[in-house]
């Protein structure tokens, strides 16, 4: 490196330093850490404080990754905003989201996924969020939190560890709130429903087109047109209008940001399939909540349903009944033929008959 800089004209394309492991063989006079991710944290942290946009965090079971596009959408129709690429979400990918800051962004929207405890507390201080926010807890990651319970409490780090200075947005209409509320470390909060009186309230009209949603808060009132489906879809807009209002943008302006908002790469993307049918592709992830809510929105269309789907991981020592479960509710809500790929959801096609087809290739 020290040759390459001496020569000059390469100076630009060299590191300026390397951060790795302490090695006893080596005596040289520079600088090494104990471990290479803490070192990654510390540096983002410096970083975010360095720039200091205002940032806005977003974990959750299902729909953080929707919410937080949908937000992005919002503030990046006002000022450059930072958002999180894809599942970059975790003790690296959100150091390495932060490092991508520029000082002409104001805002950013960081994606914290978890799969153990204390993952949550940890990001929250590399990112040190102004504003915090969870979506919903359901049975996903299990396996890491020991039981739904886990989930809960995992996810409401968010809300326990936050800055006293912090902003909580609370989804009232989510089974957990009561909880978040009771170890939240913060007195700034701002909640929405869809089903009761909150600081933001939404009527949701669900059409073969998509959503429409009316929303009020603070005696303002705006509409908005999705191209999405599903109730979740209108909790998800709902949480990204609340969280541009926290972030100071008028809610018709936030509104009228968000219409005609498409869904995510793998999430409920209608594909046009042969002989008339219709392909819902939601391949992005899943877990037993979030193949609830698609069946949900497969079986709400006209025709035949049929659903195909390979195992659903992390799900700790209930996976089978889950599976086995999942199958049962599916045949209930009206999906005719079940094709798995995979050893849980092959047993859970029993629940199906002759419908129910396991295969042991995606041939």
């Amino acid at each position: 490196v020290r040759d390459e800089v001496a020569s000059g004209d390469e100076a630009d394309d060299v590191a300026a330093g390397l951060v790795g492991p302490r090695d006893p063989r080596r005596a040289v006079d520079d600088a090494r850490i104990e471990d290479a991710r803490i070192a990654m944290g510390r540096l983002a942290l410096s970083w975010r404080r360095q720039l200091n946009p205002t940032v806005i965090a977003i974990t959750g079971s299902n729909g953080k990754t929707t919410v937080k596009e949908m937000l992005g959408r919002i503030l990046s129709a006002r000022q450059p905003t930072l958002v999180t690429q894809g599942n970059l979400n975790n003790d690296i990918g959100v150091p390495l989201t932060l490092f991508r800051l520029a000082a002409d962004q104001p805002f950013a929207v960081i994606e914290m996924g978890a799969n153990h405890r204390n993952e949550i507390r940890y990001m929250l201080g590399i990112a040190e969020p102004d504003i915090v926010f969870v979506n919903n807890a359901g049975a996903a990651h299990v396996e890491g939190f020991g039981s739904l319970q886990g989930v809960i409490e995992a996810k409401g780090e968010m809300y326990q560890y936050c800055r006293p200075q912090a902003l909580a947005v609370f989804n009232d209409d989510e089974a957990a709130v009561d909880y978040w509320r009771s170890v939240v470390a913060t007195s700034s909060q701002l909640s929405f429903s869809s089903d009761h009186q909150a600081d933001v309230t939404a009527q949701v009209e669900l059409t073969a087109q998509g959503i429409r949603l009316r929303i009020e808060h603070a005696g303002q009132q705006a509409q908005c047109r999705l191209d999405v489906h599903g109730a979740h879809n209108a909790q998800n807009a709902l949480a990204a209008i609340s969280l541009a209002i926290a972030c100071g943008v008028e809610l018709p302006v936030a509104a009228d940001a968000l219409q005609g908002f498409q869904p995510v790469a793998g999430r409920q993307q209608f594909v046009k399939g042969v002989k008339g049918s219709t392909l819902i592709n939601d391949s992005y992830n899943a877990n037993p909540n979030s193949l609830a809510v698609a069946v949900g929105v497969l079986c709400s269309l006209p025709g035949e349903h049929w659903l195909a789907l390979g195992d659903m991981a992390e799900l700790g020592e209930d996976a089978a009944a889950l599976h086995k479960q999942a199958a049962a509710e599916a045949r209930k809500a009206g999906v005719a033929r079940w094709f798995a790929l995979g050893e849980l959801s092959c047993r859970a096609a029993a629940e199906f008959g002759a419908s129910g087809l396991c295969f042991s290739s995606h041939d």
